[in-house]
């Protein structure tokens, strides 16, 4: 999908083996590179990693994330260290998907990355959503609601190969796909943010934790490349430790 969006850019591909910051800093520096995807342990590389302070990194203008929701306390720090080498043009945007959904559902514009920071954007053409509750019922959108995000459209898939179970558990008979992603809608413009995975949330003392949004927090420390958090159960307190 992302090889797609720059065909239909127009914008030549370079590809690289894998990622190791010395090389990837000088490829940049050598190929003018405009646009690039990432995950965000990338970006904490590229923002921290002295290779990327040795090499000219003023050719970027769009980095766009996925694979994991994009904080806006990292999204914040990564431009202001960018625009420490020189480079004010920046713009960091991100969108959602899944194998299961062929790939994007949802799409943050450029020109809203700022306004929007943190958020995976608007729901995409030909797709609907909706947001439900441990339930199934639907959860009213609004900034202090969030759900499980459930899509249809053409774009889902029909289901798993050779695993009619897994693909009842996963697809509702009249076509909604339970993604196992919490989501919120943030305001009254449609826009989408990631909290969680359903089976990730951590319950603590009637509390529900979002391991993301403290990842997200963690990764905008200068000294941590990558982290994740996950529940520890205290037989003493029947509760969850983050």
């Amino acid at each position: 999908m992302n090889l797609m969006c720059d065909f239909v850019a127009q914008v030549p591909e370079v590809i690289v083996p894998r990622f190791e910051p010395n090389s990837f800093a000088k490829t940049i520096e050598q190929y003018k590179v405009s646009r690039m995807h990432f995950v965000p342990p990338i970006l904490v590389t590229m923002s921290f990693h002295p290779a990327f302070d040795k090499h000219n990194m003023t050719s970027l203008k769009l980095l766009s994330g996925g694979a994991a929701p994009l904080g806006d306390g990292l999204v914040n720090k990564v431009l202001a260290k960018f625009a420490d080498r020189g480079n004010n043009q920046l713009k960091i945007t991100q969108g959602y998907g899944l194998t299961e959904t062929a790939s994007q559902t949802h799409w943050l514009k450029v020109q809203d990355s700022m306004r929007k920071v943190g958020s995976v954007g608007w729901l995409l053409p030909n797709l609907q959503a909706r947001l439900v509750d441990d339930d199934e019922n639907d959860i009213k959108p609004g900034p202090e609601n969030r759900g499980e995000l459930w899509v249809r459209g053409p774009t889902v898939m029909k289901g798993y190969w050779n695993n009619p179970t897994a693909t009842k558990r996963a697809i509702t008979p009249d076509g909604w796909f339970k993604t196992g992603d919490i989501v919120m809608i943030v305001d009254d413009e449609d826009f989408f943010r990631v909290v969680d995975r359903k089976k990730e949330l951590i319950k603590y003392k009637g509390f529900q934790v979002s391991p993301a949004e403290l990842e997200a927090l963690l990764l905008s420390k200068r000294d941590i490349l990558d982290a994740a958090v996950i529940g520890v159960q205290s037989p003493e307190e029947a509760t969850n430790f983050p």
